[in-house]
């Protein structure tokens, strides 16, 4: 199950170029670690779908807000480097709570295919289809 939510993220947002990569590595053990790894650098994401979230969103509440507006539910799935977070299940709130509270980075899917927000390094990214 966990696949497939990480292969509808994968087709909907990373590159045409880089998508077949990002499945491969993700569903290797070997070599998912490395994927990972470079979330706290870079997502290679369609731009027009991509928008930078301003510094004073990216607090929990805020954020939190931000996504229930643009349709989140309640409950999210996480890709991340972080062993006790990566391919969790977790409420939005929580989620967003203890990637605040650890300085993680990760992926928060909340609804397939259409929203997700990234959290990088140093910043953070509203990942949304609109077509």
């Amino acid at each position: 199950m966990e696949q497939n939510r990480e292969e509808v993220f994968v087709r909907a947002f990373i590159i045409p170029e880089k998508r077949q990569r990002y499945l491969d590595f993700l569903a290797n053990p070997r070599k998912r670690d490395k994927i990972l790894r470079d979330l706290y650098h870079r997502l290679s994401t369609i731009d027009e779908w991509t928008t930078k979230i301003a510094s004073r969103d990216r607090f929990p509440e805020p954020l939190e807000h931000l996504l229930r507006q643009k349709g989140a539910g309640t409950v999210c799935y996480l890709i991340s480097p972080e062993a006790d977070l990566d391919r969790q299940e977790m409420l939005l709130q929580e989620a967003l709570e203890t990637l605040r509270m650890q300085d993680s980075v990760a992926i928060v899917c909340c609804v397939p295919g259409r929203l997700a927000y990234y959290k990088a390094e140093r910043t953070g990214y509203i990942l949304e289809r609109t077509d």
